[in-house]
């Protein structure tokens, strides 16, 4: 099975404030093969591969990295196999971050991720002014719904784990400080201002489900992770309707 994707948008903001461009792979060998499997929340294993992307190549627009994806006949790959509709192709890299630019020094793999995982999920949703009231409505909505006594506790532990990161004594080295400390900040005070302001970006919301849902995949909290998936493509349904 053999299916033509988007691996990469070029110049747009994702949800992690990160932007790739035809740059960030100057000095990359796109003209190879790369393997991938499903998920980037576990190290890569070759042995666990459920596709290999080949023929990458820049769309005729400029502005997207395509590839082709073959999948294999394994009993890794069925639930790829089952559910490609589900699933988008991203690389797994080692780079730098230059005024929020990716630089890639190095191409790990392309894996298989979740749509409601992926930093460009939601980001085509462009609120028109006259819509901004109705879809400002849908998005505290939903926002009071997280607050909800039954779902209190998946917010306040997501927070409360970035905030206990947030203290000096938490960490060994001051290096390892400085820079963890500073992430987590960044962490906290946007999931905060999302959940008290009136009036936000919709992408704001997702941004901030998409982190929650990340970090109870590391802590295998699957679950909770159900609910977040659920309650994000309720949102983005509910978004898109109204559009």
């Amino acid at each position: 099975m053999e299916v033509t994707v988007e691996l990469l948008k070029f110049g747009v903001i994702n949800l992690n404030d990160r932007i790739y461009t035809e740059d960030s792979f100057e000095g990359i060998d796109l003209n190879v093969d790369f393997y991938g499997q499903i998920g980037q929340e576990r190290e890569f294993n070759l042995s666990n591969s459920t596709h290999r992307v080949k023929d990458i190549r820049i769309s005729s627009d400029g502005c997207s990295l395509l590839g082709t994806v073959e999948i294999f006949t394994n009993s890794f790959s069925e639930i790829l196999k089952d559910n490609i509709k589900e699933y988008v192709f991203r690389p797994r890299i080692l780079g730098v971050i230059e005024d929020g630019i990716v630089k890639v020094q190095d191409i790990i793999s392309f894996d298989a991720v979740p749509c409601v995982s992926d930093s460009w999920y939601g980001m085509d949703i462009d609120v028109d002014e006259s819509d901004f009231e109705s879809v400002s409505l849908i998005t505290n909505n939903f926002k009071e719904h997280l607050s909800e006594s039954d779902n209190v506790s998946i917010l306040s532990e997501y927070m409360n784990y970035h905030l206990k990161r947030m203290n000096p004594s938490y960490y060994e080295s001051y290096e390892e400080r400085i820079e963890e400390m500073i992430h987590h900040k960044e962490v906290y005070d946007n999931s905060m201002l999302c959940m008290i302001s009136n009036d936000i970006d919709p992408n704001k919301l997702i941004s901030l489900i998409q982190g929650m849902i990340t970090h109870y995949e590391n802590n295998e909290n699957y679950e909770n992770c159900s609910f977040l998936n659920n309650y994000l493509n309720d949102f983005i349904k509910e978004i898109d309707y109204n559009d």
